[in-house]
């Protein structure tokens, strides 16, 4: 359950129809893109969060970089159209917990939550089972395949999401927007190339 007056993080699009409060319309990529859980059809419409910044952006820009690997460099486009926004939670928010004893309730294991993007078809198909087992859920909640992250939200369109309070937006290459971003790469070696 995520409670009001809880924090949320959500990276998401500068585009003005795809702001904090829209959920993603689109149907998933092919894995190993998009998201570990993003729903088969596109519908409900989903989306993302965390209960911190570091979680919404490692979980938007590094899944495919290693902690253990090699620097890399990214390029400052790669991060332009993209917005980071803060979230005040006003209503419960009932979700589907995949973390500890509740993965071996339902008869799966770690890898759900973090096995690597090739996984994603099938992760896909078990959070769609998830869902469908507990309609009283909203959502997921679940631990980022990067041990050392809070919990993150996989929401659908049973969210009431436009009653959430934006409490702030900022850019991700300026302020408090960079900050954030290169506190998160450093974590991973990872640089911004402007």
């Amino acid at each position: 359950m995520i409670r009001p007056g809880q924090t949320l993080y959500r990276v998401h699009s500068a585009r003005p129809d795809r702001g904090p409060l829209v959920l993603n319309p689109t149907a998933p990529a092919l894995a190993p893109k998009g998201g570990r859980f993003d729903c088969l059809s596109g519908l409900p419409h989903y989306t993302y969060m965390s209960e911190s910044y570091v979680g919404a952006i490692a979980e938007t820009f590094c899944r495919d970089l290693e902690l253990d690997g090699p620097p890399a460099v990214l390029n400052a486009r790669r991060f332009e159209s993209y917005r980071i926004s803060v979230l005040t939670v006003t209503e419960h928010i009932p979700v589907a917990a995949l973390f500890g004893a509740n993965l071996t309730a339902i008869g799966a294991n770690k890898r759900l939550v973090a096995g690597p993007p090739a996984d994603y078809d099938i992760t896909r198909q078990w959070s769609a089972a998830v869902l469908k087992g507990t309609p009283a859920a909203s959502g997921l909640k679940y631990s980022s395949r990067i041990a050392s992250l809070p919990f993150n939200y996989m929401l659908t369109g049973k969210t009431k999401l436009h009653t959430m309070q934006v409490t702030e937006t900022h850019e991700l290459l300026v302020g408090h927007g960079r900050e954030w971003l290169e506190a998160v790469l450093d974590r991973f070696s990872a640089t911004i190339e402007d």
